[in-house]
């Protein structure tokens, strides 16, 4: 085991306090993603975000019990931060949803459940939107307030909610989202959603914060990672390109997920905590907003960002 940084963690609306970098996990294929998770918390990580929908979250399970019953490691189930989500399928069933990921996880609680996005739909695989679903949202948070009432999970929040629908959350939920978890890089900065959010004391979680690369086509001709000015700053700083783009997210209050199934680069995507970009350094970042999303969900036949 190498000696582990000190990661920065934000206060919560639940008084919990939360980690501003994780492993994320979707596309890490079965096979690939146990080995990934085990190097990350034996590096240092103590943020862990998964999802039903990824389809390996028993793989992610058996990771974290052999990592949890090492006792050489040092490593308890109370100093890791663990997010789940509801996939759209289940916003019928949400407390079964949830025991099947505890499950999946051996977990006896989540740290944090996030509706994955909006919509719910029937279909024979999960990504068949054979026939849409109308659920009330008061609903399905009602569902949700009731899991965390229970322990199950710590906090409850949100992911790939407009503005709009978290305005509306946020006039019916006796317990607030905690949590938004949003596609953001700096192709993709989201100011007024982020201001929005922040405003009501919901902390925001960037993924695909390094512009999903090799993944989606389309959008700027550069790739993100590839952008001079990313590149520049990389290089004053002493860093990689992707060390440089997960430090924007931390230096904006976010909390970042960066995805690797790669040892060297699942450390390397930690070492951010000995440095910080200059408030300027941040802007210029910021300057590069397209409004690009990787992923817009377009599959589920519901515009839910425009």
């Amino acid at each position: 085991m190498t000696s582990r940084p000190t990661i920065t963690t934000v206060p919560l609306n639940t008084g919990a306090t939360m980690p501003q970098h994780g492993l994320g996990t979707w596309l890490s294929k079965p096979g690939e993603v146990k080995d990934a998770v085990k190097t990350a918390l034996y590096a240092g990580y103590t943020h862990i975000d998964a999802a039903a929908v990824y389809g390996n979250e028993a793989e992610v399970g058996e990771a974290l019990a052999e990592v949890f019953a090492d006792e050489d490691s040092g490593i308890k189930r109370e100093d890791v931060f663990i997010t789940s989500k509801l996939w759209s399928q289940s916003h019928g069933s949400i407390a079964e949803a949830l025991n099947q990921t505890l499950k999946d996880l051996q977990l006896d609680y989540l740290d944090l459940y996030l509706i994955h996005n909006p919509v719910a739909f029937q279909g024979e695989t999960v990504f068949d939107v054979a026939e849409l679903e109308y659920i009330p949202l008061a609903a399905k948070w009602k569902a949700m307030e009731s899991l965390q009432d229970a322990g199950l999970t710590r906090a409850i929040g949100v992911s790939n909610f407009p503005t709009a629908l978290i305005y509306e959350l946020l006039s019916v939920a006796r317990i607030p989202p905690a949590v938004v978890q949003i596609e953001r890089h700096p192709y993709n900065v989201q100011k007024l959603h982020v201001d929005f959010v922040e405003r009501h004391h919901i902390h925001v979680t960037n993924y695909s914060p390094l512009g999903n690369p090799g993944k989606y086509s389309g959008g700027p001709e550069t790739k993100l990672l590839e952008h001079p000015k990313v590149l520049e700053l990389a290089d004053a700083h002493n860093k990689t390109a992707a060390q440089i783009l997960i430090r924007w997210g931390i230096d904006k209050g976010a909390t970042v997920i960066p995805k690797s199934v790669n040892p060297d680069r699942i450390k390397e995507n930690l070492a951010v905590f000995d440095f910080q970009l200059q408030p300027h350094e941040v802007a210029e970042l910021d300057a590069l907003d397209v409004g690009h999303r990787y992923l817009d969900f377009t599959f589920l036949g519901v515009p839910i960002f425009t």
